[in-house]
């Protein structure tokens, strides 16, 4: 076995790795690394305001169903009232 082999590959990886152009990847690699999760983010900002607005919207819908149900109950009320008034004497 040849010693001086794994001493000249950690040479040549140490060089490898203070190369300019390896370092220029790493840092392009790095650029779209954060511009993706910039893109992630944004997305699921967006997508958690799609739904607060949707929500809004369904509470919405929910209040004036109330209101009509509440509406429809108590003229129902009255018409049972008005009627039974006049056979009340």
């Amino acid at each position: 076995m040849d010693q001086a082999t794994p001493v000249g590959q950690s040479v040549r990886s140490r060089a490898a790795s203070s190369d300019p152009g390896r370092r220029a990847a790493v840092a392009q690699e790095a650029k779209l690394l954060w511009q993706a999760l910039r893109g992630l983010a944004h997305d699921r900002l967006e997508i958690a305001a799609l739904e607060t607005q949707r929500a809004g919207e369904s509470l919405v819908a929910m209040v004036v169903a109330g209101m009509l149900v509440a509406g429809l109950v108590l003229g129902a009320w009255l018409g049972v009232l008005g009627t039974a008034i006049p056979y009340s004497r």
